[in-house]
């Protein structure tokens, strides 16, 4: 009961009736029904008061409601009826290990926030990339699929999904399922959403994605950093991860970007109600075009806080951690591109043009790789230039490449 005498339930399970008085056992009697101000209902998204003047009584009020719900008076004496849990029952009734649908970045009955740049991060390549593999129980990056259908809510038009799903050699599939947001108009979110559930326990599905929540969930203007309307669109997705499906949604990151966590557009009560949040990022420095980082922040302890990725002909590949993995794909692309032989070395400007490195970039990884990998010939002068070689052992498959 709160300070003006209000006793506030849920539609699901409660009827309260707001008594004028303090705090105190609510009575059911006639001259609490004089003294009673409102009635309080919650409905699904809103709520509403009810006026006592529309009700004959208490006793008819607790009784008409009895039927679709359970009343919070009995014997005179307030009642709780929410579903308290204790710690030993949820240790019952929940696994003790968590359920991959993805492991370590989509779980069963929670939910994975996804953001980029528009159009530069990969967020679609990167998603349709798991739902393929998810699809098959296949790997993804090197670790195991939960095999299921798959329900994608996606803002773009068929016409430009088509080529995703194309790219990631999902056409003609059967068991993932498309709702296209300009197929939904005249439809609230909320209705969207609880129909996508339906949908995905008619046919099974595992995961179901929402990209973009803030296009779904008709945030326009400065609506999106509005908290208030950002937990309003993540209820209905907090609802269906209590159906134990693996929800994904996806967010454009804001221009200035961000820490992981603070860098999705508008506000930040999305990432508050996600489970594991993720941001796919274009690395610094010079890399291949096709390699990308992931910065996690995670309730689960499985999930890396960082890690380099690459979109390849199989998929994507995870590359360990970030520092490491970047530091060795600009190293083996400069002693790749090195030749074999003292008479055959080439100068830092020719590395550079090979390889798409830096000049400086070029110049410390060289220093770093020491005279062990690397060969020097030259006397650093205009007539000499200083010229390097590989003094590093080629892998079979380096040697066919030059061959």
């Amino acid at each position: 009961m709160n300070t003006d005498g209000k006793l506030q339930s849920q539609q699901s399970g409660n009827v309260t009736v707001s008594g004028a008085k303090g705090e105190g056992p609510v009575s059911s009697d006639q001259d609490s029904v004089h003294e009673a101000k409102t009635i309080t209902r919650f409905g699904i998204p809103g709520w509403r008061p009810v006026s006592i003047s529309e009700l004959e009584s208490a006793e008819e009020v607790i009784e008409g409601e009895k039927d679709a719900r359970s009343t919070v008076i009995k014997d005179g004496v307030w009642t709780p009826t929410l579903d308290f849990r204790t710690a030993k029952q949820i240790a019952v009734e929940s696994p003790a290990a968590v359920e991959w649908v993805a492991r370590p970045w989509v779980s069963r009955g929670a939910i994975t926030e996804v953001d980029g740049q528009v159009k530069a991060a990969g967020k679609t390549t990167w998603l349709t990339q798991m739902c393929r593999a998810i699809l098959d129980g296949t790997e993804f990056m090197g670790q195991p699929t939960m095999k299921a259908p798959v329900l994608y809510l996606t803002e773009q038009p068929q016409a430009s999904f088509r080529v995703a799903l194309e790219r990631a050699g999902l056409l003609g599939r059967e068991d993932l399922i498309v709702l296209f947001w300009n197929r939904t108009s005249g439809r609230s979110w909320a209705e969207v959403a609880q129909e996508s559930v339906a949908k995905c326990e008619s046919v099974g599905a595992g995961l179901l994605v929402v990209d973009t929540i803030a296009q779904f969930a008709g945030l326009a203007g400065d609506n999106e950093n509005h908290s208030g309307d950002a937990i309003k669109a993540m209820q209905p997705l907090m609802l269906a991860a209590e159906r134990e499906l693996g929800i994904v949604l996806v967010r454009h990151e804001r221009k200035k970007g961000g820490a992981v966590g603070s860098s999705g557009r508008g506000s930040s009560a999305f990432s508050g109600a996600a489970d594991i949040v993720l941001s796919i990022r274009r690395p610094e420095g010079d890399v291949r075009p096709n390699v990308r980082e992931l910065h996690a922040l995670s309730r689960f302890d499985e999930t890396p806080d960082r890690c380099t990725i690459e979109l390849t002909d199989k998929g994507y590949v995870s590359l360990g951690e970030s520092e490491d993995a970047i530091r060795q794909n600009a190293e083996g692309k400069i002693l790749d591109a090195l030749p074999p032989s003292a008479g055959e070395a080439i100068h830092i400007g020719k590395i550079c043009e090979c390889t798409g490195i830096g000049r400086t970039s070029v110049q410390r990884i060289l220093a770093e790789l020491g005279e062990n990998s690397v060969g020097r010939v030259g006397k650093g002068v205009r007539k000499d230039p200083r010229r390097y070689y590989s003094k590093a052992e080629l892998l079979p498959a380096q040697i066919n490449a030059r061959e």
